[in-house]
């Protein structure tokens, strides 16, 4: 398996995570066209979303280049310390099929191995992405959110692997 460092993105790195995310969704938006887009995503919510205090988001590095991005968020909605979710994840299109997310996630089941409990949600019609999760383990939950014509979410789970 390919060796990525994920690198913990601060406040100064606002302005390149909303450029690599907008650049790395984009292909999805034109063909769903929705609103909940990361690319539609404003750099307050991102700056939100790197300083909030369950939130961790990292660069996923490969070879010394920032080659996209993963975040993990505890579930606080629970009283569980040990669910975590994963929103959002992504790799630049010049460097997707190379296994640098399957490397990106194993890396963040590692740094966070206490966890006993990740989730998901992704887009249904999207076969790749869904392959995608559960080669790594994650299992479809029977969840489903109706986004527009073209689209709908569902959601994953991947319990009890360390």
């Amino acid at each position: 398996m390919k060796q990525v460092e994920l690198v913990k993105a601060t406040e100064k790195d606002v302005d390149e995570l909303h450029k690599m995310q907008v650049d790395s969704f984009m292909p999805l938006y034109e063909i769903y066209h929705d609103d909940m887009s990361p690319v539609n995503e404003s750099k307050e919510r991102i700056l939100w979303k790197i300083t909030e205090e369950t939130s961790h988001f990292y660069f996923i590095v490969f070879e010394g280049k920032k080659v996209g991005a993963v975040r993990a968020i505890r579930d606080r909605s629970l009283n569980d310390d040990s669910v975590m979710w994963i929103s959002p994840i992504f790799i630049l299109p010049e460097f997707q099929n190379l296994k640098l997310g399957e490397a990106a996630v194993t890396r963040l089941f590692e740094m966070w191995d206490n966890k006993t409990t990740w989730k998901l949600s992704t887009i249904k019609q999207e076969a790749r992405n869904r392959h995608f999760y559960e080669k790594l383990g994650f299992e479809l939950l029977d969840w489903e959110e109706h986004i527009n014509d073209r689209m709908d979410l569902v959601m994953y789970e991947r319990r009890g692997q360390k």
